[in-house]
């Protein structure tokens, strides 16, 4: 049914009628705007003085006031279906310190985790019987990054030269071969590495090599709760 702008003339029947919000919206403003980018106010009123595109803008023109926070909505309903990848280079990013170890190569192993945000900081640690130490340190990174709930920027520590280049330089190409080197051999480790990929495009994270002893001591905890 078609929407006439009486139907949302005040603030309270804007903020109520969802049906407004969408159609003005969505068709009116999709449709004409975004299809053609040289598509303006003047334009519109020239081609049709009661076009619905007019009418969108002259109702927001009315009620600026008071439909800010409706389009705030609108914006985290999106947010909350499409995980907008954010710039490592934001203020404020998740500092993430990844640490590994393993007792033998294959052997026990262990990683652990330190992330800081706000002046908060989050421990976690674990391990496994059998592992390398190639696996742990991705181990370490997938479950850092894994703890996050939303998108946020991130610059995640790790002492693995690996990691970064695997992360920079390498993962388009395998991910291009069908997750193989350019030898045409299999990557090592390649479910954790595509796992490693999924959350650093929801995230954008910016890799750093460095250790961190605090969380290195974490792997050394995660290999001991084994025994």
């Amino acid at each position: 049914m078609p929407i006439s702008i009486k139907h949302a003339q005040t603030a309270a029947q804007w903020r109520t009628c969802a049906d407004c919000r969408k159609h003005l919206f969505y068709k009116a403003f999709t449709a004409n705007r975004w299809a053609n980018p040289s598509y303006s106010i003047e334009s519109a009123r020239e081609r049709s003085p009661m076009c619905s595109f007019v009418a969108f803008f002259q109702l927001m023109q009315e009620l600026a006031p008071f439909i800010s926070t409706n389009l705030k909505e609108e914006e985290d309903e999106a947010r909350s279906t499409t995980r907008r990848p954010m710039s490592a280079t934001e203020d404020n990013p998740v500092v993430i310190y990844t640490g590994a170890t393993c007792k033998g190569n294959p052997g026990g192993g262990g990683w652990g985790v330190v992330l800081s945000r706000n002046g908060r900081t989050k421990e976690l640690c674990g391990g496994t019987f059998f592992s390398t130490s190639g696996e742990m340190a991705l181990t370490a990174a997938v479950k850092a990054l894994e703890r996050l709930t939303k998108p946020l920027p991130v610059r995640l520590h790790t002492d693995s030269a690996f990691i970064v280049d695997g992360m920079t330089r390498y993962v388009e190409g395998w991910k291009s071969q069908g997750w193989r080197k350019a030898d045409g051999k299999p990557v090592a480790n390649a479910e954790l590495w595509q796992r490693l990929d999924e959350l650093a495009a929801v995230h954008q994270v910016e890799w750093v090599r460095a250790g961190h002893g605090q969380a290195k001591k974490l792997a050394l905890r995660g290999l001991k709760q084994l025994a």
